[in-house]
């Protein structure tokens, strides 16, 4: 006897197919989300965890790369030993390196670099399909002038974020989605479907360092069979929902 497929396993094929995200590219990660930081040398704080290099123009035996500052705050530079960089901007590290060659050079150049920011974290909560803390691991953007008032910025926004833990509940309110800001700014709300409708990006807002994104739950409508479409087909969509046969 031949098999017969029933229709619900059609219906869901078509289904599944529709899910396959349309509005963002964003590769997932289950708890670890790569992102480039985004940081002004005079207002970026090195802290432990972050990776420096430092360079003395033609004097490679005080040049370095990765230099890892360690819970103390202090790293190791070579020819010059154990400095104290926790708490300083790169700028301010610069000078104090220039300060220590002085005794060995006339009119040093020194370059340091961050190479690599502390990982830092983000928090979702609500209506998402994995709530939790997720970290942060960054490097360097060379677009560096985009930071401001000494935050760390990554080049994920809302969007991102969503996409990366799982998506949205079915139930989620993305008109009234919260951006709870480390540094008490205050709290930004911000309406997703501006997004997924095209019209508005600037409500894709960019995530800081210890933020907390909070999507609330419908409080009693459910979605149009139009926005419930809509919202399979983008990214930020759940990717796993139950499926209604009718008929």
């Amino acid at each position: 006897a031949v098999a017969k497929f029933p229709k619900a396993l059609a219906t869901l094929a078509i289904i599944c197919l529709l899910a396959v995200p349309a509005l963002l590219t964003a590769k997932a990660f289950s708890q670890d989300i790569q992102a480039h930081v985004e940081v002004m040398e005079d207002k970026y704080i090195v802290g432990p965890g972050d990776v420096l290099s430092y360079n003395v123009f033609r004097q490679p035996e005080f040049s370095q790369p990765d230099i890892l500052v360690r819970p103390d705050g202090n790293a190791s530079f070579n020819g010059l030993g154990e400095l104290p960089v926790g708490g300083k901007t790169i700028q301010e590290i610069s000078r104090l390196i220039e300060g220590q060659v002085q005794e060995y050079f006339v009119d040093p150049r020194v370059t340091v670099s961050l190479v690599k920011a502390r990982a830092s974290t983000v928090y979702l909560s609500g209506a998402v399909l994995k709530p939790g803390m997720y970290q942060l691991s960054s490097s360097p953007n060379s677009s560096s002038i985009q930071a401001n008032a000494g935050i760390t910025r990554f080049d994920l926004k809302v969007s991102n974020i969503l996409a990366n833990a799982g998506g949205v509940q079915l139930d989620s309110d993305l008109s009234r989605v919260e951006v709870r800001r480390a540094d008490n700014s205050g709290v930004r709300t911000v309406n997703l479907w501006k997004i997924l409708k095209g019209e508005s990006s600037a409500e894709d807002v960019w995530v800081q360092s210890g933020d907390t994104i909070h999507v609330p739950r419908l409080e009693s409508a459910a979605l149009s069979e139009e926005d419930y479409d809509l919202l399979l087909r983008s990214s930020i969509g759940p990717s796993v929902f139950p499926v209604r046969i009718m008929g």
